[in-house]
């Protein structure tokens, strides 16, 4: 669980050494870096199922779930459209970007928050 913070920030850097474009194999190494580093998703759905309460959890999952694809929808309609405008490698790049701006300060909570249970 303490890792996850760590894991989700670190899974946007890839995509911005994509910018470099250093080639075809060590893209898909970069890539593969990235696809592990999601893995905090199964750690959090289980834990976010755990702390759910029990008379609501299917509608706290429903929900969750429905978010969920609603944002994945969204963020391929705007990864096209940066993608159609800035091109494929920094497309890439600006979306990892992103995710070190979004994904820093939550780093720094969580890891607060871990400190203090």
């Amino acid at each position: 669980m303490a890792l996850m913070a760590p894991m989700a920030v670190a899974a946007s850097v890839p995509l911005v050494v994509s910018a470099a474009d250093p080639g075809y194999v060590p893209l898909l190494l970069l890539w593969t870096v990235c696809v592990v580093l999601t893995g905090y998703h199964v750690a959090a759905n289980a834990e976010y199922v755990r702390i759910a309460p029990p008379e609501s959890r299917g509608q706290a999952v429903g929900l969750a779930s429905s978010g969920m694809v609603a944002a994945q929808g969204l963020g391929i309609l705007v990864g096209g459209l940066l993608v159609e405008v800035a091109g494929p490698e920094h497309g890439l790049a600006i979306a990892g970007a992103a995710g070190l701006v979004a994904g820093v300060p939550v780093l720094l909570a969580w890891n607060r928050a871990v400190r203090t249970a």
